[in-house]
């Protein structure tokens, strides 16, 4: 057979088994005519997949699931980008030292002594980041981020090893700020959660205090659409650069990321990434039950026990894969992550994902012999997932306390619950297309990718679920 065949072939079975998929979910009711091409099918989980692909440039072990040329390839306007360069490791505990600086603090931690803070998950902690840069750059002060609900954030982002923009607080310093900051009474914290420093940090007494200490999350109506008109900063732009600039995985996450990266062959913008908050109860009608009532951000799992639930897991985590490769049908591989262990565990042994894949691989094994362009266009994208997949990703405004339960009946500490948040983050920052539903966690990744409005999808809105449409582009007047 002629070469250009080989090529074509892939093609050919995947459009084939769409419609025949399609057919077959119609005709049980699973899906609703407007969802036709919702559906796809191959998988498996990274975890007992073989290395069917390439792995991704770079030296074994390596830390490779980073644009090289990400200065370039994310710019930002001049003002950010000498902020920026200005607070390098190399310098960064003497100018901590230095009597004359003044400091904006971003932080999640407590009032009245004992009190957590509520400060929304990581995409709402970050909301404001471009606003606080700003407010840092017109006052003339360093901006440095410290949490402690429910970790630090070093456990699992740091500064960027070269050139990063060092925004830790070292052991040792604003101890005492601190410590004032954890015992204001409840007023004074609702104060701080509405407080608009773009006005109050010109003002005194705040224009002559060294330390300014902020939530990071403030509860102002409307606070996107003011900080957009404060800075000129549109955050679908500038994020991807910020967050290079100043973000990069701990040595504990960069490890887990770099194994995962190596044997699914992922490199940054050659695969897509879809992800499904299935615990968020807008839209749903009752049609995912869970363990909590109030499990969205306490966790406990879903009652997979209900077969209406069941039925909607699998049929909403077939969509949203399915959904992602309607803009990326070329992907070699998708990135799934979700707020749940159910979904993955649904991927990993009876989505027609995996069966599909499997049988493929093995049909590719068996002809060796087919030309190389074949082989390197897989009729069905493997599915990947993070390790320790049975862990229930712990939303990080649940705040401190407790343990997270694994199906084998083991317990884990919740840091390791946290960190199964990062990495998917860094992961879904790093794919070309982004299939989204509901919150913000996978908005912000989306995001992230620099690709917001020109390879993302919708697999559930507010509203409806088993959807799939996609953004609508806009025009990228930057700054």
């Amino acid at each position: 057979m002629p070469r250009a065949s080989f090529e074509i072939m892939p093609w050919i079975i995947r459009i084939a088994f769409l419609i025949a998929a399609n057919l077959f979910c119609l005709g049980l009711g699973l899906w609703r005519p407007f969802e036709l091409g919702a559906l796809s099918a191959g998988g498996s989980d990274y975890v007992e997949s073989a290395q069917f692909f390439p792995p991704p440039p770079g030296k074994p072990g390596e830390f490779s699931l980073i644009y090289p040329d990400a200065r370039s390839r994310f710019p930002l306007p001049d003002w950010l980008d000498s902020f920026l360069d200005s607070q390098p490791s190399w310098n960064h505990t003497t100018m901590l030292s230095d009597p004359d600086r003044k400091f904006l603090v971003m932080t999640c931690h407590k009032f009245g002594g004992t009190h957590l803070e509520s400060c929304g998950g990581f995409s709402d902690r970050m909301a404001l980041l471009p606003f606080y840069l700003w407010l840092a750059h017109r006052s003339g002060r360093m901006l440095l981020i410290k949490y402690s609900n429910p970790f630090p954030l070093e456990n699992f982002f740091v500064p960027p090893p070269q050139s990063g923009f060092d925004w830790t607080v070292p052991p040792g310093y604003l101890v005492k700020e601190f410590e004032a900051y954890a015992n204001r009474n409840r007023g004074q914290y609702r104060f701080g959660r509405r407080a608009q420093w773009d006005r109050l940090l010109f003002e005194e007494p705040y224009l002559s205090q060294r330390t300014i200490i902020v939530n990071n999350n403030l509860a102002i109506p409307m606070m996107g659409v003011r900080m957009r008109g404060t800075t000129g900063l549109m955050r679908e732009l500038a994020f991807p650069g910020i967050f290079r600039r100043m973000f990069h995985p701990s040595p504990s996450l960069a490890k887990t990321i770099t194994a995962i990266a190596e044997r699914n062959g992922l490199a940054p913008g050659n695969y897509a990434a879809a992800h499904f908050r299935a615990k968020f109860p807008a839209g749903l009608n009752g049609a995912i039950q869970l363990r909590n009532p109030h499990g969205d951000k306490q966790g406990g799992g879903i009652k997979m026990t209900d077969m209406t639930t069941r039925r909607s897991i699998h049929n909403m985590t077939d969509n949203a894969v399915g959904c992602v490769l309607s803009v990326m049908p070329e992907a070699r591989a998708v990135y799934f992550a979700s707020d749940s262990s159910e979904p993955i565990e649904y991927l990993m042994t009876d989505s027609p994902w995996r069966t599909h894949f499997v049988e493929n691989e093995m049909k590719q094994q068996e002809h060796s012999t087919v030309s190389s362009a074949a082989a390197d266009s897989p009729d069905f994208p493997l599915v990947v997932t993070r390790p320790n997949s049975t862990i229930e990703p712990m939303h990080i405004d649940r705040g401190q306390g407790g343990k997270v339960h694994r199906d084998d009946g083991t317990f884990d500490s919740d840091k390791d619950a946290v960190a199964a948040t990062f990495i998917d983050l860094w992961i879904m920052a790093h794919a070309r297309c982004t299939a989204q539903g509901v919150g913000g966690f996978a908005h912000f990744s989306s995001e992230l990718t620099g690709n917001h409005y020109s390879c993302r999808v919708r697999h559930r809105n507010y509203t409806q679920f088993n959807t799939c449409y996609r953004s609508v582009p806009r025009d990228e007047n930057r700054w």
